[in-house]
């Protein structure tokens, strides 16, 4: 292709005369260091796009292998919290259960308290009449 541009030009400049000859062999030349350039300037593009590449396959295999143990976490838990809930839920009941027999123990504790002084007061009266009898018996007008 430059060769062709070269031939090309070399034809037309033969024509015209020397001076447009070595302008266009100048021209030429510049461009194709300008070509050089660029195609070095293409292959460090293509060699840090490459670069780029393998840097970004690693970090998604690093991402993958960090949303394995995310969901790991997740289900661990998911799991625990169920544990927790199930665990809560049992000494909630428990709690209820401990609380019913709590107020019944507390009610039995009165009913007896009440009998209690009921018998107190059975075993007063029965003291008071015992004592009235012997003081009849054992006073001098009985």
């Amino acid at each position: 292709m430059i060769a062709d541009i070269k031939q090309e030009a070399v034809e037309h400049c033969t024509a015209k005369g020397s001076r447009d000859y070595v302008r266009a062999i100048a021209e030429i030349e510049r461009l194709e260091r300008e070509l050089k350039q660029t195609k070095h300037a293409l292959g460090e593009s293509l060699n840090v796009r490459d670069m780029m590449s393998e840097s970004l396959k690693k970090c998604t295999a690093t991402l993958n292998a960090v949303e394995y143990q995310l969901k790991n976490t997740e289900a661990a838990l998911i799991y625990s919290n169920e544990c927790v809930n199930e665990c809560v839920d049992w000494l909630r009941q428990e709690n209820r259960a401990l609380k019913l027999s709590g107020e019944l123990w507390l009610k039995r504790s009165i009913d007896l308290k009440f009998e209690l002084l009921m018998a107190n007061k059975t075993i007063n009266n029965i003291k008071a009449q015992l004592d009235l009898a012997v003081s009849k018996i054992t006073s001098p007008g009985g």
